[in-house]
């Protein structure tokens, strides 16, 4: 297959649409571990299943595996920058540490909710498929939470920015 896009131009590209910040965490013996998710969706309604795409040199990847399960946390505007900066960024705290601090929730799997979110989806993993050098987890959604009250933290551009329901 050859490559129409540079890394750059693909990613230009794919700011173009906003969507929400989420963080992908879960948790072992081992503590937490989690990243920044920018393919984080849903797959089918019923049954009720999202799909994460993570690289396979992701240290987070055998924590999900091991877990057997995951959170997708939607960041809010309140405090959602400073946990978005916590994965984000070369100088950005590593593994664990990336918890440090933080009074973490949990739902029905066990997976870490963040605080502060826009909104958490509680997943039990359900398969994992390879394509072009990526892996795509699916789960089942197990529990759900929301906050109506929040805005949303999105990428957009190359940058975050809010988004409320008006």
């Amino acid at each position: 297959m050859s490559e129409v896009l540079s890394i750059k131009d693909f990613r230009r590209a794919q700011g173009m649409r906003a969507i929400g910040s989420a963080i992908v965490t879960a948790e072992t013996e081992g503590g937490p571990a989690g990243f920044l998710a920018f393919s984080a969706t849903h797959l089918t309604a019923s049954p009720s299943i999202m799909s994460v795409a993570v690289m396979p040199t992701t240290s987070s990847l055998g924590v999900i595996r091991k877990a057997g399960a995951f959170a997708i946390n939607y960041l809010a505007e309140q405090g959602g920058q400073a946990i978005l900066d916590r994965f984000a960024g070369g100088d950005a705290p590593k593994g664990a540490a990336r918890f440090d601090g933080l009074e973490l929730g949990r739902m029905a799997t066990g997976a870490p909710i963040l605080p502060g979110n826009l909104g958490a989806i509680d997943c039990r993993l359900e398969q994992e498929q390879e394509a072009f050098g990526t892996l795509l987890l699916f789960g089942l959604i197990e529990a759900v939470t929301q906050d109506t009250a929040q805005r949303s933290l999105v990428h957009f551009a190359g940058g975050t920015s809010t988004l409320s329901k008006t």
